[in-house]
């Protein structure tokens, strides 16, 4: 007997409800059991949360058990998995909003280690992509003034690092 597609239609959705909600439970159980280890030694919860979730990525989960891991992380549709991670990261920008103490930025003793950081944090980038931009400007722009290309692609790297 062939089943029918609203058969079949209720099936996928049951798999996809399935892990789905495996994907979720490992999920949150890890970010939750590392958030908890990151506090023992003194860190922020989200730092705990953000290594998990680098572990459970490919570049470890994915290395030691990829049988396991494909089957865990790539047996549904990416979409619902793609939403609910917005969501998530949403929610952590949230969190670490909350726990951030302004005052840290402007005590005495913090003013030129902020205003190095903040500095690096624009010019490495920009350094970067300058040079990328003039040595990849034949490549990728040819005819155009490679300074112009280099500028361009130096200032896209610096205010999106």
């Amino acid at each position: 007997m062939i089943p029918s597609a609203h058969a079949l239609a209720v099936h996928q959705a049951e798999a996809l409800l399935f892990f789905t909600l495996l994907q979720l439970t490992l999920i949150v159980l890890a970010a939750r059991l590392g958030g908890e280890l990151a506090q023992r030694v003194g860190q922020s919860p989200a730092v705990g949360e953000i290594i998990v979730g680098i572990l459970l990525g490919p570049s470890l989960f994915g290395l030691l058990a990829p049988d396991l891991f494909q089957y865990v992380f790539h047996s549904t549709p990416a979409a619902p998995m793609q939403m609910l991670s917005q969501i998530g990261l949403v929610l952590l920008m949230f969190q670490i909003g909350l726990e951030f103490d302004f005052a840290h930025l402007t005590a005495r003793n913090n003013r030129r280690a902020v205003a190095l950081i903040a500095s690096a944090s624009m010019a490495a980038p920009f350094a970067l992509g300058f040079g990328f931009g003039w040595l990849s400007a034949p490549l990728l722009s040819p005819g155009i003034n490679p300074l112009a290309t280099s500028l361009f692609i130096a200032t896209a790297f610096s205010i999106t690092a």
